[in-house]
């Protein structure tokens, strides 16, 4: 398979007041989206006839040290099946 790499180009930032990079115990913390101030204002039209939002994000904290690309049980549950992107693995999910 030809390897393809490609960039991005972030037009928003997600903001909380969390320094904390566990996995758990998110479900309390309240984010903001902080778009760039260069997206055309007009690319949010409509955003608000919508009930949710799709976000893509990087994992730009993990250590690059850290990245691994074999299949791991997402926390350690053996009773659940080896993903390649489990990001509860012991070094961490971001995929090289």
């Amino acid at each position: 398979m030809e390897h393809l790499s490609f960039s991005l180009r972030p037009i928003a930032v997600v903001r909380s007041p969390r320094n904390d990079l566990r996995d758990d115990f998110w479900g309390d913390v309240v984010a903001e989206v902080e778009v760039s101030p260069d997206l055309p204002e007009d690319s949010l039209d409509g955003l608000t006839d919508f009930s949710h939002a799709e976000i893509i994000f990087v994992f730009d904290r993990v250590a690059p040290d850290s990245v691994t690309t074999s299949a791991r049980h997402p926390r350690n549950n053996t009773a659940w099946p080896k993903l390649v992107c489990s990001p509860r693995a012991p070094k961490g999910g971001r995929i090289a």
